[in-house]
């Protein structure tokens, strides 16, 4: 009995063209994560690995590498990483429980150069920095009982100013003058509240924006003009220019985590988690609406973080489990493998293998690798395919696992490759009845659940479904061995359920 989940969704918008692709970067216990992106439009990713150390990973000719910049024990909290003109990484992080309460490490070419930015205040888990004109840095930090600005003067570490407050979360940015505007979380005078905070050269003023306001995320555009997003008692909320402000997603406990970037037009890029469904969620203003969606299905998520590159494709770094780190990319011109489906079990030696369309409008043909090997040192290739499928008439044998990939090409040569870069099948010659593919989709008038049957025809088939903590119940009655599909039409709008398959054989077996 197999199982597909089908998800009601109730955004006002259709999702995009296009497929999100996500990859695992590091396998090592990870946490917290800042992404940038170099003047390539090649990610970059900061975190903190075993709860205690500060990594860095950077995506290059095709590969993701990484090293430890930081093995001092319980560093790493909260790192910000950008890039300065020469485009070298620069981070700043937190050093909980020690003695020195931030770091600053940066690149110079040949190694990582580490400074202490705070000192004697024991601890430091929340820091944000920017980079100003002159490629120096600027530091907010902020822990339980403390929250202070400094700022490199070429020479030295200048402290501007510091306040014995109860903080949170932080987020600097710096205008066309190089002057700083602060978010940050205030558990002080204003309990529980998000306060803006920022200077014009001279004075500081502040100004409380919300009384329930905890993760936050500043940025300012190309006009100076601040954008704010931010999670209060549960939901998403963003702030423009002071004179703007509205709820973005209420769906659940969502927000948390969230991380703000704005493309070359200023519109605004939102990541955050979905607490209730252990979801990572996308946000972005098209121009007239807000488009929401899912970037990464239930997995457990935390250390959320987005770039915009320069043809304002969405970037985010995120950790999978509390263990996994993960990016996932924005591919306008991504489709999908659809079957066999990964980890399929196929009884012929000559599956058809079949894809989504590719949405390049300038689609010349696809190309198929398929083989044994899953990291394609040797495979078979086959090119010049119109059609989004492919027969393999030869090669196969029983018993065989075979790995395939698919990418499109356009007129001008150039390869869009489907998301999908890890999929394979197995070759059982075993006879008897299989299921060889499942799914289900929203229809306006219910779920259309369908599938696929190899070998003999069963002697019946029943359709089960799952809603919230219940256990799978019958919903269709008993169909007939040959049916391939089933429309579930007692559903609710917004409701998620999970679909199963039972393939009853003649003498009764399930």
């Amino acid at each position: 009995m197999r199982k597909t989940t089908a998800l009601v969704v109730c955004f006002a918008v259709a999702a995009l063209a296009g497929a999100w692709r996500i990859e695992v970067v590091d396998e090592t216990n990870t946490e917290y994560t800042s992404i940038a992106l170099d003047s390539n439009d090649n990610p970059h990713i900061a975190y903190m690995v075993d709860l205690v150390r500060l990594k860095y990973a950077s995506f290059d000719a095709g590969q993701w590498h990484d090293e430890l910049v930081d093995n001092e024990y319980m560093c790493g909290d909260n790192p910000t990483l950008v890039f300065n003109s020469l485009d070298r990484p620069c981070i700043s992080y937190g050093y909980y429980f020690a003695e020195d309460g931030a770091r600053y490490a940066e690149w110079n070419g040949d190694s990582w150069t580490l400074q202490t930015v705070l000192s004697d205040c024991w601890g430091c888990p929340y820091t944000s920095m920017a980079l100003d004109s002159l490629d120096r840095p600027h530091v907010v930090g902020g822990l339980d009982y403390f929250l202070c600005y400094v700022y490199w003067d070429g020479a030295h570490w200048q402290y501007e100013w510091d306040y014995d407050i109860e903080s949170g979360e932080v987020s600097l940015a710096l205008d066309s003058s190089d002057h700083p505007h602060i978010t940050y979380c205030c558990f002080g005078d204003y309990y529980n509240s998000l306060i803006y905070r920022y200077c014009d050269g001279l004075t500081w003023t502040e100004y409380p924006l919300d009384s329930g306001g905890e993760y936050n995320s500043l940025v300012l555009d190309s006009a100076d003009k601040m954008h704010i997003a931010y999670y209060s008692s549960g939901n998403l909320y963003y702030i423009y220019d002071f004179d703007y402000g509205e709820l973005i997603d209420s769906q659940g406990d969502v927000g948390q985590n969230v991380s703000l970037a704005l493309d070359s037009l200023d519109r605004p890029h939102i990541s955050y988690f979905d607490a209730d469904n252990e979801t990572v969620k996308y946000a972005h203003w098209v121009g007239s609406q807000w488009h929401i969606e899912t970037v990464a299905p239930t997995g457990n998520y935390s250390g959320v973080s987005i770039a915009a590159d320069s043809n304002d494709i969405p970037h985010i770094s995120y950790v999978c489990l509390n263990e996994y780190l993960m990016h996932a990319s924005y591919d306008p011109n991504g489709f999908h493998l659809l079957e066999p489906y990964k980890g399929d079990v196929v009884e012929t030696l000559t599956p058809l293998l079949d894809w989504e369309d590719s949405l390049d409008t300038e689609h010349e043909s696809y190309t198929l690798w398929w083989g044994s090997d899953s990291d394609f040192e040797t495979y078979n290739e086959v090119s010049g395919i119109d059609e989004s499928e492919y027969q393999i008439t030869e090669g196969i044998e029983d018993g065989d696992r075979i790995y395939w990939r698919v990418k499109s090409i356009d007129s001008e040569e150039e390869e869009h490759w489907a998301v999908d870069m890890d999929w394979y099948f197995d070759v059982e010659l075993s006879g008897g009845i299989g299921i060889a593919d499942l799914g289900a989709g929203a229809t306006d008038e219910g779920v259309l659940v369908g599938w696929r049957i190899t070998g003999d025809i069963p002697a019946a088939l029943r359709v089960l479904r799952t809603a919230g903590d219940d256990g799978p119940a019958a919903v269709s009655g008993e169909l007939d061995g040959v049916a391939t599909r089933w429309l579930d039409r007692n559903v609710i709008l917004g409701k998620s359920y999970t679909y199963w398959l039972e393939v009853v054989e003649a003498d009764g077996t399930v």
